[in-house]
């Protein structure tokens, strides 16, 4: 069937303190790759992505335009990302004229193991919690979705996982245009999914990380790497993807290893520094060139750090297996290889 993608991805990621003060939580790294990228690349090629992007915008736009250069991604901007109003409701609100067909929603802090199925039927992604205070959650009966609470104490046991797929387009939006309660001063979604249990919404469990909070980050890291810390120096990996504000670092072993780009011409100027070992990239206006190596720690639980572009004096550990990884900047487009 024709469907579309929904990722919201405008928040500034609270629940995740200092980590999404110069990143978008939807670029973190899990396994060296970027969250939103694990979500993209769980769809067809041939099925439109729409991507809300308010909190830090131009990096992830530029992100998307490199690294997903062969889809067809529709960006959203959202002015109010933040205060009274905002939320994921307002974001989705936003996207409404692009999202005139079923279609799937997709929170950009969620992670979920299985397959995606199509919106051919109103379904809402659960997972059991402990906690059913931090979620929106769902009561359900004989196999249907009777009740959502959202962000209160209940005798729930499923939460929403910040997945699900619309077939009721319409309804839902009308439902979320009309109902504008706030919850945190935020338009949550959970108005527009209570007007589908009329629908027939139902449960669809998936194994699920939450990567908005800081504890569930490091536990998607922990579980999707494939990457042994303790293995030896000439280890080798796929692919490496990292972000930093307004530039996009992207390696392979593969033929064509990197590519990245800076945002525009006047971000151009920054250094890149990865763990203590800086490489200049700001070429002047008479010298359109320059090279030279860096070498990039492959401990999965660092990878945050190669996302900021604060310098940090922490050296990479000894015993922390590296790549050497050698580029050439022309103009603002770096190619490397390792």
């Amino acid at each position: 069937m024709k469907y579309k993608v929904c990722i919201l991805a405008a928040g500034v990621g609270g629940r995740m303190n200092s980590f999404t003060e110069h990143i978008n939580k939807s670029l973190l790294p899990v396994n060296f790759k970027a969250v939103i990228s694990h979500i993209i690349e769980k769809f067809d090629i041939n099925i439109e992505i729409v991507v809300a992007v308010g909190h830090l915008k131009e990096s992830l736009i530029d992100y998307l335009s490199c690294a997903h250069n062969d889809r067809k991604i529709t960006i959203v901007e959202i002015n109010k990302f933040t205060g009274k109003g905002s939320g994921p409701g307002y974001s989705l609100m936003k996207c409404r004229k692009h999202l005139k067909i079923p279609f799937i929603f997709f929170a950009s802090d969620t992670l979920v193991a299985e397959d995606i199925p199509a919106p051919d039927e109103n379904w809402l992604g659960v997972a059991p919690v402990v906690d059913t205070s931090s979620y929106c959650t769902a009561k359900i009966v004989g196999g249907q979705i009777v009740r959502l609470d959202d962000k209160v104490v209940s005798k729930n046991r499923n939460a929403f996982v910040g997945v699900a797929g619309v077939k009721d387009h319409y309804t839902f939006f009308e439902a979320l245009s009309k109902n504008t309660e706030l919850k945190n001063n935020e338009l949550q979604v959970s108005n527009g999914f209570s007007a589908l249990i009329d629908h027939n919404l139902k449960p669809k469990y998936f194994i699920w990380n939450d990567t908005g909070n800081l504890d569930g980050y490091k536990e998607a890291n922990r579980l999707m790497s494939k990457t042994d810390c303790q293995s030896s120096s000439d280890m080798r990996i796929k692919r490496l993807s990292f972000v930093m504000p307004a530039l996009l670092i992207k390696m392979s072993t593969e033929p064509i290893a990197s590519t990245a780009c800076f945002g525009n011409s006047s971000t151009a100027c920054m250094s890149l520094r990865l763990h203590g070992n800086t490489k200049d990239l700001s070429p002047s206006s008479s010298a359109k060139a320059c090279s030279g190596s860096i070498r990039v720690p492959l401990i999965p639980t660092l990878a945050p750090a190669l996302c900021r572009t604060r310098a940090t004096s922490a050296p990479i550990p000894p015993e922390a297996p590296v790549i050497r990884a050698d580029f050439s900047l022309k103009s603002n487009i770096i190619t490397s290889s390792i």
